[in-house]
C-alpha cells in the first residue's frame, strides 16, 4: 500500500507499524520522480513524503539528498538508500526485513 503523506501526525501513525518503507522526495526532483519502480511493490507498506510540505522531517532525519529512502521498523531506521535506485536495490532493501 502506497501513502501519501502530509501531516507530522500521518507520519508518526506509520512508525507505529511493524514495517515501513519512507520515500522522502521533492515533487521538482526530476531523480525524484523516476521513483515509479515503487508503484510494483505491493508486499511492504510505503510513505510518500514530499520534503516541500513536511521540511521539518527533512531536517529532523538529516536529509541531504534526493530521493532517499528509509526503512522503518517500529519506528526505528533499520537502512537507507540515497538517490536514484534501481529495482533490484530497493526489492534487496525490502527483502532486508
Amino acid at each position: 500500500m502506497i501513502k501519501d503523506i502530509n501531516t507530522e501526525e500521518e507520519f508518526l501513525n506509520c512508525l507505529n507499524e511493524p514495517s515501513y518503507l519512507v520515500l522522502f522526495y521533492s515533487s521538482t526532483c526530476i531523480p525524484s520522480n523516476m521513483m515509479n519502480v515503487l508503484k510494483d511493490k505491493n508486499n511492504i507498506n510505503i510513505a510518500i513524503i514530499d520534503i516541500n510540505k513536511l521540511p521539518d522531517l527533512f531536517n529532523q532525519y538529516n536529509i541531504k539528498y534526493l530521493p532517499t529512502l528509509m526503512l522503518f521498523k517500529y519506528g526505528s531506521i533499520t537502512n537507507k538508500l540515497i538517490g536514484l535506485q534501481s529495482k533490484e536495490s530497493i526489492d534487496k532493501l525490502i527483502n532486508s526485513i
